[in-house]
């Protein structure tokens, strides 16, 4: 599966993510995860597909521990030692004392991508609950509720224009 370029840096970009982030999504098929997009009907898989690729579209700066800061590692935040911890678990590396690997090797960040989604979202992709629901339980009061306005606005756009490209209804309930 190719992802679109929107979701990483531009190769004649100079950000700091450059070269990190990979476009050829083919390394999903080898994850943790065996129910990552298998579940439900096709539409819903497809959702599912697409909620993980717009969910990798923001990075934030967070404490991991007293003495760790997290920026931004991995293509979804890791917030506090509740979601590094389990994330270090699942996927076996040392989350609390080894927080910056997440920056470090790209495959371990986007597996942790897969472990906040499959822990937070797929449930609720699975049962229909809708995209908005996802972004409340990624980002929560940080965008939803009125909030954060812009950032929701455009990742329901961008989750809009990926179902359109997949040929998938978007389901009910976008925002949050």
């Amino acid at each position: 599966m190719m992802v679109a370029q929107k979701c990483w840096c531009a190769e004649d970009s100079d950000c700091e993510g450059k070269g990190f982030y990979i476009q050829d999504m083919h390394f999903l098929e080898a994850l943790p995860y065996p129910r990552f997009a298998t579940v439900g009907l096709l539409m819903i898989r497809k959702r599912e597909i697409v909620a993980f690729v717009i969910s990798l579209m923001r990075l934030d700066t967070i404490l991991v521990s007293p003495e760790r800061k997290s920026y931004g590692r991995g293509p979804i935040q890791l917030s506090w030692n509740f979601n590094y911890g389990p994330a270090g678990k699942d996927i076996g590396f040392d989350g609390l004392n080894d927080p910056d690997i997440v920056a470090e090797i790209t495959l371990i960040a986007f597996m942790t991508a897969l472990v906040v989604l499959m822990n937070n979202c797929h449930s609720l992709l699975t049962s229909d609950q809708g995209f908005g629901e996802t972004i409340r339980a990624i980002n929560g009061p940080l965008e939803c509720n009125g909030n954060s306005p812009e950032p929701v606005a455009r990742r329901v756009q961008y989750y809009i224009e990926y179902c359109q490209q997949l040929g998938v209804d978007t389901g009910n309930n976008l925002t949050c």
